[in-house]
């Protein structure tokens, strides 16, 4: 699941775009095609830089889709990765861990890369463990689903933190966008927690995706450019977020990246949005995302009481 340019930007920054004023942690390490890289170009650096991989190492519905392991649903895969990093195994540790228990010795950190955070909490929460050790003037921050639009609140939270961070590089052909860290991050003043993004106002949505799409083009663009509408309508601005997709440029590439998601679990939160960009759903996607907004409404009333 990371793409060819993404192995490629990792084993390039590894190998020499370090400094090696610090060590390097993955944050969602899966089977370890990202890590081998990452270690690889490590190795190829010549400096001692270690590289700690964070993941839940738990198979998950859905993962035997994508690779063939005697694996079923809640097993640990721990080995498989372990097996798949041997050949760096001096200079890799693991730690089997969910986002919300992760805890960091503190040590300097001069490259970050995270994949597992999809969602704000699980983002502030890495900010959290692992900003302060950030080195400043040389550290990096990359996040492969930056440019994922169901991910949207990535960017939305890197917007926030536009005065301690800056642009560095965007991986065409993969969904990886890396920002260099001007200085400190210190979240006993920053809290990213109370950036409340579901709760804008339509104004500040729209100057906020202004700001975010105004560097990318082509493809990069393409990838995060629907994620303003799924923000306008997750702070309710129903009809704003259906201009705002039907606004869409609509490349064949955006369509098909679109259609794609359609099929996903994504539907159900967003079955308007989809709708209007020319894919409807069937009629169990449209009938189990009834239920599911009668679900949530019922959840919300239960904890409003």
């Amino acid at each position: 699941m990371t793409s060819e340019p993404e192995c490629r930007y990792l084993f390039w920054k590894s190998a020499s775009q370090l400094r090696g004023t610090g060590d390097v942690v993955e944050v969602g390490s899966w089977l370890g095609r990202s890590s081998i890289h990452i270690a690889a170009g490590l190795a190829a650096s010549g400096k001692q830089t270690h590289l700690h991989c964070f993941d839940g190492f738990t198979w998950a519905w859905g993962d035997s889709n994508v690779v063939d392991l005697p694996l079923k649903k809640g097993d640990s895969f721990e080995e498989y990765f372990l097996k798949n990093v041997s050949a760096f195994a001096d200079r890799i540790t693991s730690q089997r861990t969910k986002i919300k228990d992760i805890e960091w010795t503190g040590k300097p950190i001069e490259f970050l890369f995270l994949d597992a955070p999809k969602k704000q909490p699980d983002l502030t929460h890495c900010l959290e463990v692992f900003g302060s050790s950030l080195v400043p003037g040389s550290a990096t921050i990359a996040m492969q689903d930056y440019l994922y639009f169901p991910a949207y609140s990535l960017a939305v939270c890197c917007h926030q933190l536009a005065d301690h961070l800056s642009l560095q590089q965007v991986v065409d052909g993969g969904s990886t966008v890396a920002f260099h860290v001007n200085g400190p991050l210190d979240f006993k003043k920053i809290k990213p927690g109370d950036w409340d993004i579901r709760h804008w106002s339509v104004a500040k949505v729209q100057a906020a995706w202004d700001e975010i799409l105004a560097p990318l083009t082509g493809q990069s663009r393409e990838r995060l450019e629907p994620g303003r509408a799924l923000h306008l309508y997750d702070v309710g601005a129903r009809q704003e977020a259906l201009d705002a997709i039907k606004a869409l440029p609509m490349t064949d590439f955006q369509r098909r990246n679109i259609k794609r998601l359609s099929t996903s679990h994504h539907y159900f939160s967003y079955p308007e949005l989809f709708t209007a960009a020319g894919f409807p759903g069937t009629t169990r996607q449209n009938l189990l995302s009834i239920v599911k907004r009668l679900r949530d409404r019922l959840l919300r009333l239960t904890t409003a009481g």
